[in-house]
């Protein structure tokens, strides 16, 4: 029983989110509902004396409960009941807000004179959710939000005090080498005073702090241990021992210390020092032996249960520390789930014991560890741990079964199969619970199943071997008696072990299944029995969990068993191959037994096995294993030539008869395959007739057309096998086409023109379940197929080579076929075939021509006996029908093809001529697509995309050869700078001639003006072209020289590409102007346009210089000025861009743009390794901080002008100079970006990235200790001006740079003296105003306050 007001007051006045005097939630040290001013000592003063207030009326409530202890236990074992409280009583604690309230005393001797007041506890931290207060109206308003408790001090304390230890360790192993004692005494000194220092500040109330400092005395102590052993101070005592027992002192110390002084800090650190201590003394067995094996096994299960210590810990830890403790209990368990697996694992590693079978050693050594698991899962009360009991107990008795090669492939499975037993009877005598027996089966169920894994992947690979051994042993028409397989590794004994191993793994099988192990009840079935009786429940419960997987598993073991043993390598391959049919065929009757009595009687009966009562698992395993053992018996008839012709009609059969026991959507796949069989016995058939190859296939092709031909036409044959055979027999015709790529002769020409009757047939049949796919495909498949029949009587029938023959008239072929296709389709119509039919089919047909027409110019191009001239044909003929298609409304766009194909004629000449150069290839067509272009774009917009493309073929090869042709002309390069002044010049004209006369349309004029600078920019890159040749050139010569040739040819691109991007907005989205010529609005990418219209000339101007750079001062200052320059670029594009009013006013490519081109400047400069890389990093860096300073300034002053003090400081929206809050975008960066880590963290990571990755490569002094002092500087900044980014960042790089250093060259490149002094100063910096904020900034929460505002 509580107080309701006692428990809303302590809440209220522990409240520090909100102002003590009204009530307010407080978003800084000001209140903005009264404007009260929480700072100073009067501030202090009212936090300390509601603290001491809320203390007192705990101490009451406490004392309250004690006195109702008292009373209870001087009333005896059945005190009266209490009356009911009155509905305005006091409620129960657990249903108000705010702390719990404490335990009560323990009751009070009666006959002492006074009771003993209860010991006051230390004040609870503020809560996080606050209770309602009521408004100035009198209605409840919502409590505050829930805020981060997480704050400044804590973290200036623990980066000061790491620091510290950092310091430390670097003055223990790195300086007094030479005196270890007295090093020894130093730092024992430090220690005490560091853990003295911890309690004083515990004591005077200053819990972070000391935390902080407690955990470095954690270190130092650690390190004293060391020392000692170091220094020899106990004499000539095993090292080990000597070290396990300090630890043991150390870990009981912390924890004692800890809980007197309520140090969470030691407290963590005794729990987890203490499982160490055993593997500690472990380590006085010396050498690799079993005992010193051994010894670790029993260390690591001893360290798995003294991880049990958080346990009695923990009681008194809630009442001492306030805290469960749970890091540290995480850390237990994380390394109680290490230490034990571990354990098992070098336990294996153990020898044999004289005297007792198997493996000895290791299995006494898991039989402990199994013991260890039950113990921890008896205090834990976690089921994991009787899984791991379960699993090292039949581990422990796999491992006795262990003995010579191959017998242990039946012994371990059987070992462990009995251990189970043993494990599974005792629990059921030790009468396990409910939760306890499933975990330990499925333990020794797992192990089981990893012992029987080595059997039955034997077996299972005996499978594999058996079959893919098989070779045509006889080749006369006669039996053989030799065996399957002869393999040196499946003999007869090992297989038969591993058979043993697989019975084993059947038998533990069906003794899990037959377990119960839990699942669902019967359940009853309403309405089955008569009025009054009871109701009947279904014969067979549902099975879950290892029961029902074992149950489901169980089937597929015993067919692998089956299989396995009519695959054995005893048998002849004919006792095999009659073995494995009649396993088929017994298999497939049990499949359909089973089916039929699940479709017809429902469930088993219930006097049945549970294993049995799963007809469904038995029959897909009965169906698996009748066709597995089909595919066997066909695999094994090729051992000999009568085999062959005797599993054809054995599979034939079999694949017929399993059509009763599938489904009927899987009946078409037996068909198939059936059918595919025979044809594959028939062509091996041929083969063996002495027909070559490509002769089987062609009458295999042929024969499978015919059937296809006939099954078509017979319409009593159903859809499903129809399409199975026409799938079928699409592979022979598929493999004769092959063909035709090696040899083309008849017998390709008849199988392709069976084909094609086929083909034929499809189309023109009229039956009615004729899929609509099926008729498209062969109308697409008709033109190719008589092209091959073409190309194989041309080889036939021509002399020579038929290539200037028959690729004319393929060619011809095609042309008149596309011509035809709506003659075609008029005459399908005509049949009464469907519409949508003969529309596809005419589509498939226009495809076909595609792919044809490709296939011949293809042909055309690669074959040396065509030539240019037969190329030419073929291209005039193709492009005359793509003319003749172009005149259909729907076919418009064949006229690109057309012209392709007369531009291909036209290269196919000048090669003819022998014509080299590539403008003469490029120019004519690339002229003539301008200029038509052109004049389609005054009537039609579409126009436009054909002057693009031929200013693409214009400057684009040019170019390309340029770039890819090493030692071209060299008139190249300069041509193409003139052809894009031509080009400007050429836009520039159009306009002026539009504005000075009315024939020409400015619309038109603008347009043009475009599209020819942007030719202009593409012609622009030849001048970084010219500059990059320039350099590779020019080696060895002198790098001024060098760099100042390459940045004249930037410079000129540069140029080039400046006027064309100025000329383009000028055409499209002039400055400053807010309509078109027409007096249409603008376009939608105006104003990205004004933006990026330099992008171009400055990565030209850029790039092509920084390959240039080389060892001359000169060219690195010249460098250094353009990254400079950049840099200054970017601050001044943000300045602007903050102060505008909209994007239409940019006129400089974005922030992030710049800033790369810079980087690409600065690595230039770099490049020649003269000066150290913080001469460019730190501008880049700087570059970077200083525009998002602007940003970050812009939008501080707009959330102030607003109001949105809130959004200032979470960093959600964005506001941009006065434009108001919208959504910033990432190419806008840092504008209108809200926050500092959105604004300062890149150019943070810029500044310190490139010095750490330095101090790994380039290890120096100055620059560790230059790191060191930016990131102490960044957390300065942060805490002073309350921004996150600055003051993360910083603390993240701290310990970066130390272990940095340490990896790096510590005591060598790097002195330890100036390293630990820079390191002492920083860490006591950092906790000199770490003490100072938990001192003198507690009158608004501590520097917690200033986490919550960091922006």
């Amino acid at each position: 029983m509580s107080e309701q007001w006692v428990e809303v007051a302590t809440t209220r006045l522990r409240d520090q989110h909100a102002c003590p005097a009204c009530g307010a939630h407080l978003t800084s040290v000001r209140c903005s509902d009264c404007g009260l001013l929480l700072s100073g000592p009067w501030a202090v003063e009212v936090l300390r004396a509601s603290r001491e207030a809320a203390f007192a009326l705990e101490r009451r409530s406490s004392a309250l409960r004690s006195l109702r202890a008292v009373e209870a236990e001087a009333a005896g074992p059945d005190p009266a009941p209490r009356p009911r409280s009155a509905p305005g009583a006091a409620t129960a604690p657990s249903a108000l807000p705010g702390p719990r309230p404490e335990r009560p005393a323990p009751p009070v001797d009666p006959g002492a004179s006074r009771p003993t007041a209860p010991r006051p506890t230390a004040p609870r931290p503020a809560p996080t959710a606050h209770p309602r207060r009521p408004a100035p109206g009198g209605a409840p308003v919502a409590p505050a939000p829930a805020r981060s408790g997480l704050g400044l001090q804590p973290i200036l304390a623990s980066a000061g005090a790491g620091l510290l230890a950092v310091a430390t360790i670097v003055f223990v192993f790195f300086t007094l080498a030479d005196d270890l004692a007295l090093r020894a005494l130093v730092t024992g000194v430090v220690t005490l005073l560091a853990l003295a220092t911890a309690g004083f500040l515990r004591r005077r109330g200053m819990g972070a702090s000391a935390e902080s400092i407690g955990a470095l005395g954690v270190v130092l102590l650690l390190v004293d241990v060391e020392l000692v052993l170091s220094a020899r101070l106990l004499g000539a005592a095993d090292p080990a021992v000597v070290r396990g027992v300090l630890l043991l002192l150390v870990a009981g110390g912390l924890l004692a210390a800890g809980l007197r002084v309520r140090m969470r800090s030691w407290v963590g650190a005794g729990l987890v020092v203490a499982p160490v201590v055993p593997l500690v003394l472990a380590g006085a067995f010396d050498g690799l032996t079993g005992a010193t094996l051994a010894a670790y096994v029993v260390a690591l299960l001893a360290s798995s249960l003294v991880t049990l210590l958080d346990l009695p810990v923990l009681r008194v830890s809630r009442e001492r520390l306030g805290s469960g403790l749970g890091v540290e209990r995480a850390l237990l368990e994380v390394a109680r789930f290490l230490a034990f697996p571990t354990a098992v694992v070098l336990a294996l590693l153990v020898p044999p014991v004289p005297g007792i079978p198997g493996w000895s050693g290791a299995a006494l050594l898991v039989l402990a560890a199994a013991g260890t698991a039950a113990l921890l899962a008896w205090f834990t009360s976690q089921r994991g741990w009787w899984w791991a009991t379960g699993g090292a107990t039949v581990l422990a008795g796999a491992l006795l079964g262990v003995g010579s090669h191959p017998a242990w492939l039946g012994t371990v499975p059987v070992a462990a199969l009995l251990a189970g037993v043993v494990l599974v009877g005792v629990a059921t005598l030790a009468r396990a619970s409910g939760r306890t027996l499933p975990a330990l089966v499925a333990g020794g169920a797992a192990v089981l199943a990893a012992a029987a894994l080595p059997a039955v992947s034997f077996a299972f690979a005996g499978l594999f071997v058996a079959v893919s051994t098989i070779r045509p042993t006889n080749p006369a028409w006669s039996f053989t008696t030799d065996r399957l397989t002869e393999s040196p590794t499946f003999t007869d004994a090992t297989y038969t072990a591993g058979l043993v191993g697989v019975v084993a793994a059947v038998l533990a099988l069906l003794g899990v299944a037959s377990l119960r192990l839990g699942g669902t009840p019967a359940p009853v079935v309403p309405g089955t029995a008569a009025p009054g009786s009871p109701e009947v429940a279904a014969p067979a419960p549902t099975r879950a969990g290892l029961a029902g997987t074992a149950a489901g598993t169980a089937p597929w073991v015993v067919l692998l068993l089956l299989l396995a043993v009519a695959l054995h390598p005893a048998w002849a391959a004919v006792t095999t191959f009659v073995a494995l049919g009649g396993l088929a065929l017994a298999l497939l009757l049990a499949a359909g037994r089973l089916a039929r009595a699940r479709r017809g009687a429902g469930s088993p009966e219930p006097s049945a096995p549970r294993t049995l009562r799963s007809p469904a698992t038995w029959g897909a395993a009965a169906l698996t294993g009748g066709l597995a053992a089909t595919a066997l018996t066909a695999l094994v008839s090729w051992a000999a030539r009568p085999t062959v012709v005797l599993g054809g009609a054995v599979v034939l059969a079999l694949a017929l008869y399993a059509r009763r026991a599938v489904p009927a959507p899987a009946r078409p796949f037996l068909v198939a395959a059936g059918y595919a069989y025979a044809l594959l016995v028939l062509g091996t058939t041929l083969d063996g007739a002495g027909l070559t190859g490509i002769e089987a296939v062609a009458v295999v092709s042929v024969t499978a057309s015919v059937v296809a031909i006939v099954v078509t036409r017979v319409r009593a044959v159903g859809q499903p096998s129809w399409w199975a055979v026409l799938v079928t027999t699409s592979v022979p015709f598929l493999l004769g086409v092959a063909t035709v790529l090696e040899e083309r002769s008849w017998w390709s020409a008849a199988a392709a023109a069976t084909m094609l009757a086929l083909e034929a047939v499809l189309v023109l049949t009229r039956r009615a379940e004729m899929a609509r796919q099926v008729r498209v495909a062969a109308a697409g498949l008709l033109l190719p197929t008589a092209s091959v029949v073409l190309v194989c009587l041309g080889a036939e029938v021509v002399p020579g080579s038929a290539s200037p023959v028959v690729l004319p008239l393929v060619a011809i072929l095609t042309a008149a076929t596309v011509v035809g296709v709506p003659a075609a389709q008029a005459h399908l119509r005509a049949r009464g075939l469907p519409g949508r039919h003969v529309q596809d089919a005419g589509t498939a047909v226009e495809v076909g021509v595609l792919v044809t027409a490709s296939l011949t110019v293809l042909l055309a191009l690669v074959r040396v006996a065509a030539g240019p001239e037969t190329a030419a044909i073929v291209f005039l003929v193709l492009g005359a029908g793509a003319a003749v298609v172009a005149g259909r409304p729907a076919r418009r766009w064949a006229w690109w093809v057309a012209g392709g194909m007369w531009v291909c004629a036209l290269w196919s000449l000048l090669v003819l001529l022998d014509v080299g150069l590539v403008e003469a290839y490029t120019a004519p067509p690339a002229l003539a697509a301008v200029v038509v272009g052109g004049l389609l774009a005054r009537r039609t917009p579409a126009g436009w995309r054909l002057v693009l493309c031929g200013l693409g073929l214009l400057v684009l090869p040019s170019l390309l050869v340029s770039i890819l042709v090493p030692g071209g002309d060299p008139w190249r390069d300069p041509a193409l700078l003139l052809l894009g002044l031509v080009l400007v010049a050429g836009g520039e004209a159009a306009r002026r001639l539009a504005a000075r006369s009315g024939r020409v349309d400015p619309v038109w004029a603008a347009d043009a003006a475009a599209h020819l600078a942007l030719a202009a920019i593409l012609s622009s890159v030849a001048g970084l072209v010219a500059a990059l040749r320039s350099t590779q050139d020019a080696a060895g010569a002198d790098p001024t020289q060098v760099y100042l040739v390459a940045l004249a040819w930037s410079v000129a691109g540069a140029a080039l590409a400046a006027l064309a991007g100025d000329r383009l907005v000028a055409a499209v989205a002039p400055w400053g102007v807010t309509a078109r010529p027409d007096g249409a609005a603008p376009r939608p990418f105006a104003p990205p346009l004004r933006r990026w219209w330099a992008a171009p000339a400055m990565v030209l101007g850029v790039v092509g210089p920084v390959g240039a750079v080389g060892e001359s001062w000169t060219v690195i200052a010249l460098a250094w000025l353009v990254e400079v320059a950049l840099v200054l670029l970017v601050v001044h594009t943000v300045r602007r861009a903050v102060a505008s009013s909209g994007p239409g006013e940019l006129r400089w490519p974005p922030t992030w743009f710049v800033w790369l081109l810079a980087l690409t400047a600065a690595i230039g400069a770099w490049s020649p390794r003269e000066l150290r890389v913080e001469v460019f990093s730190l501008p880049l860096g700087a570059g970077l901080l200083v525009a998002g300073y602007l940003a970050f300034a812009a939008t501080s002053r707009a959330a102030a002008r607003s109001g949105d003090v809130g959004a200032g400081a979470t960093g959600t929206g964005g506001v941009a100079g006065d434009r108001g809050v919208s959504a910033p975008r990432l190419a806008d960066w840092p504008v209108g970006f809200v926050g500092s880590w959105r604004t300062f963290a890149v150019g943070i990571l810029a500044v310190l990235g490139p010095s750490v990755l330095a101090t790994y490569t380039d290890a120096r002094t100055w620059r560790a200790v230059l790191v060191i002092g930016l990131a102490l500087a960044a957390v300065l900044v942060g805490t002073r001006f309350h921004l996150a980014a600055p003051f993360v960042l910083g603390v993240v790089v701290l310990p970066v740079e130390i272990l940095v250093v340490f990896v790096s060259q510590l005591g060598t490149a790097i002195s330890a003296g100036p390293w630990m002094l820079t390191l002492t100063a920083a860490g006591g910096l950092l906790l000199i105003i770490a003490v100072y904020y938990e001192r003198k900034m507690s009158s608004y929460d501590g520097a917690a306050a200033y986490l919550r505002d960091l922006r």
